[in-house]
């Protein structure tokens, strides 16, 4: 048992991701791809602060409600009743599945997709109303902790979507807890709860793709790995993050003293050689390009929260630009009603009791000759 409270203290640190296209309302896009600076980081990203850090903690499937105070959400199971796995597909696992002894992941929202509870289908400011940096769960510079996505105004870039025109919707990896996501929709002529934005999921197309920045010349096409058994509700598409952590215990997040002692088949100092952390084991799975997987800038993390690093600037600058990724699906638009929309990222973690969650425009018109996107 010591096994899995210390690899879930390791992964209450700092993980974070975000919509990228079409833009949400907190305003992120392709070019900020991998970037969430924190309040103390010493270099100025080129990423406003915070897009990565809207979410809900201690979200466990078959829980009424999520547990939003950090320290209990990872020290305890939030609550008492948590259901068994609905998706048993091990190639659908993304965290330690390759000879575990204890299934210390199981009661986490990816492995129930779309079945945990969420504060919010649009997110929340750091995780919900407890601020606690040591683990991530801080708010967006400027924005109160525990603020609902869903208050956020509406973005400048505005997209519209034609029956029937083929969309891309993407989203970005800033440190890496496994799990999967889906897309979904709900009408602004009802109320944005969970249940409306669950009932319209949206399935995606079978191609997938990595792409650095904006930039569309870079693309590299990947086969993507898509579920529909077990996932709520039933028959709904969500796809696995297609990002293999390290098949260390930690999945690659910076092993640091701060946390009493090295993580299991943590790398030593020596290893290490100023690089946070380093993998001692291959990735958890096949990486759909080949050296692209990890922790992202947790690869680097001290345990503090206030920003500092274990990597020289140089190598924290390596992790930091290997993820300054967007996946990218493709999709059909469906022959739903004309009108506007909510557009809602759901993100499922494996590692961690946690869901990520993010919410922008988009109107839908039958018009063949739209186009993705424009400003008003």
């Amino acid at each position: 048992m010591r096994f899995v409270a210390f690899a879930s203290l390791f992964g209450a640190a700092s993980a974070h991701g975000h919509m990228t296209f079409p833009s949400p309302r907190d305003g992120s896009e392709l070019s900020m791809a991998g970037n969430c600076k924190l309040p103390n980081e010493p270099r100025d990203l080129t990423a406003a602060d915070g897009q990565c850090r809207w979410f809900s903690q201690g979200c466990q499937p078959g829980c009424d409600e999520c547990e939003t105070d950090p320290v209990l959400a990872f020290t305890s199971n939030p609550c008492k009743t948590p259901m068994e796995p609905t998706v048993t597909d091990v190639k659908a696992q993304t965290w330690n599945y390759a000879g575990k002894q204890i299934d210390w992941t199981k009661y986490n929202p990816w492995r129930s997709p779309g079945w945990g509870p969420i504060l919010s289908p649009c997110g929340i400011a750091g995780g919900g109303d407890t601020y606690h940096p040591e683990n991530g769960a801080l708010p967006p510079k400027g924005v109160p902790q525990g603020q609902d996505g869903l208050s956020l105004p509406q973005s400048d870039i505005r997209t519209e979507w034609a029956h029937g025109t083929l969309v891309e919707v993407a989203w970005s990896v800033h440190a890496n807890h496994g799990g999967g996501y889906a897309y979904r929709l709900c009408p602004k002529t009802e109320e944005p709860t969970e249940e409306c934005f669950a009932a319209h999921t949206l399935k995606l197309n079978p191609e997938s793709y990595i792409q650095y920045g904006a930039d569309r010349s870079n693309r590299t096409e990947f086969a993507t790995y898509r579920i529909t058994e077990g996932t709520y509700p039933a028959g709904s598409q969500w796809t696995r993050n297609p990002i293999p952590a390290c098949g260390d215990s930690s999945g690659g997040e910076g092993c640091a003293e701060e946390w009493g002692e090295p993580a299991p088949l943590c790398a030593t100092e020596e290893e290490r050689n100023g690089r946070g952390f380093i993998c001692t084991e291959p990735p958890m799975f096949e990486p759909p390009i080949p050296g692209l997987f990890g922790y992202g800038w947790s690869a680097c993390f001290d345990g503090t929260g206030n920003g500092t690093s274990l990597c020289s600037e140089e190598d924290q600058k390596e992790h930091e630009d290997l993820f300054k990724f967007n996946i990218i699906d493709e999709l059909v638009v469906p022959d739903l009603p004309v009108g506007d929309y909510w557009l809602s990222f759901r993100w499922d973690c494996e590692q961690t009791p946690q869901i990520w969650a993010q919410c922008g425009d988009v109107t839908i018109t039958d018009n063949a000759k739209s186009v993705h996107a424009w400003m008003v």
